[in-house]
């Protein structure tokens, strides 16, 4: 199996894959007592979005208890 196209693929894909995670790591994701949900939950929305976007149509989110 020759590895070239699967090689070229990613490096094609890779400039926009790296200016994606750039833009998830500009949410708030991180929270702790008192801390509001909301930027929590729209950060696990652009997470769940883009794992779509890249072909994981299956992909979903999964409630926590008190998570």
């Amino acid at each position: 199996m020759d590895p070239e196209p699967l090689r070229s693929m990613i490096h094609a894909l890779m400039p926009a894959a790296i200016e994606d995670l750039g833009e998830l790591i500009r949410h708030p994701s991180v929270a702790f007592s008192g801390f509001p949900p909301e930027p929590v939950f729209r950060m696990a929305n652009a997470t769940l979005d883009l794992l779509q976007a890249y072909g994981l149509p299956n992909a979903r989110l999964l409630p926590i208890p008190d998570g």
